[in-house]
């Protein structure tokens, strides 16, 4: 068993920006395999695929397809949802799956596109050979894994009209910038610009798409579109009549708002004060007596003081001389051990 990688790009077909946060789901005969969002660059990291090894002996009889398929289905918020069936992933290969999504004219919208195979041997093509002739044929009969022919570029077919040719034209802006007014084959996911035009006295009500296919119908607004071929369907454009605008009538002013009258205002009663009681007039207040200060003795003069004896300094004792200090006798230093000699490193001390 080998292992191939898948890697998928999301973006919108009427602008090419990447789609931000759009669920993609792969699924093989095993279930589901993988599923992850896209990052703000339209894109989920590539992951690992279960794959036929690219390496096999050629047998008789023998089928070889050297790839895996798997479904992977795209969906995102506003455009319709998008299943990719038959999806190849080679062996020790990267295989980019860019899926370009249709904004959505009714909510869960979806289509599934159809991967057409690669042109391989076929079971009734195979020569029996046998030893050396059987590589030289198997080489010639399936190509070797890396440059595989391309597969085929399915073409779709595209109508475009008006319910009334009277009301308005509609026409296909080619890749080569000309005006298409029917329709043509177009090879899957090519660009186109829808245009309509109204007559005089008509306006552009919406479009209509039917898928021939499966007969599902659509529809859409704004006169200019764009949008990618991935079915063979027929495009309408529908018009409307113009209405005439009627004049308004005029205004009425309207009649002046008179004010009610209001009745005169009472004047109110005087109001009289309450008589208040006349103030009596309080007692008078004694007066205090004076407060006579008590009489101080005199002051009696103090004797006068006595004289002090002088005192007399105590006698110091004489200072005695201190006697000579007697010399220290010298001292001899005490005799150090002789010194022995280290011996080197490897001798003996007999050696020395």
């Amino acid at each position: 068993m080998g292992n191939g990688f898948l890697h998928v790009e999301i973006s919108a077909s009427c602008d090419g920006k990447p789609i931000i946060g759009a669920k993609v789901t792969v699924y093989n005969e095993e279930g589901m395999l993988h599923a992850a969002e896209t990052n703000v660059r339209g894109q989920i990291d590539e992951f690992v695929v279960p794959t036929p090894p690219n390496t096999h002996a050629p047998e008789e009889n023998y089928v070889y397809t050297p790839y895996a398929v798997c479904d992977v289905k795209v969906e995102a918020e506003d455009y319709v949802t998008m299943v990719f069936l038959d999806v190849m992933v080679f062996d020790a290969e990267r295989s980019v799956l860019s899926a370009r999504m249709v904004p959505a004219v009714q909510l869960g919208e979806s289509m599934e596109i159809q991967t057409p195979p690669h042109d391989h041997v076929k079971p009734n093509e195979r020569e029996v050979v046998f030893e050396d002739e059987a590589v030289e044929a198997f080489n010639q009969i399936v190509p070797p894994i890396g440059i595989l022919p391309q597969p085929s570029v399915r073409e779709f077919s595209v109508t475009i009209g008006t319910g009334d040719a009277s009301r308005g034209n509609a026409w296909i802006l080619t890749p080569s910038q000309r005006p298409d007014l029917r329709g043509h084959w177009y090879a899957g996911g090519t660009r186109i610009e829808i245009f309509a035009s109204p007559s005089p006295n008509f306006i552009f009500s919406h479009w209509t798409f039917t898928n021939l296919t499966t007969g599902r119908v659509s529809s859409g607004g704004q006169a200019h579109r764009v949008l990618d071929v991935w079915s063979n369907m027929m495009i309408t454009a529908h018009f409307a009549v113009q209405q005439p605008v009627r004049p308004r009538p005029p205004i009425r002013p309207r009649p002046p708002i008179m004010p009610a009258p209001r009745p005169p205002i009472r004047p109110r009663p005087p109001i009289t004060p309450a008589p208040r009681p006349p103030v009596q007039p309080r007692p008078p207040v004694n007066p205090r007596p004076p407060i006579a200060p008590a009489p101080r003795p005199p002051i009696q003069p103090q004797p006068p003081a006595r004289p002090q004896p002088p005192i007399a300094p105590a006698p110091r004792p004489p200072i005695q001389p201190q006697p000579p200090v007697r010399p220290q006798p010298p001292v001899a230093p005490a005799p150090r051990p002789s010194v022995r000699p280290v011996p080197p490193m490897g001798m003996l001390p007999s050696e020395i």
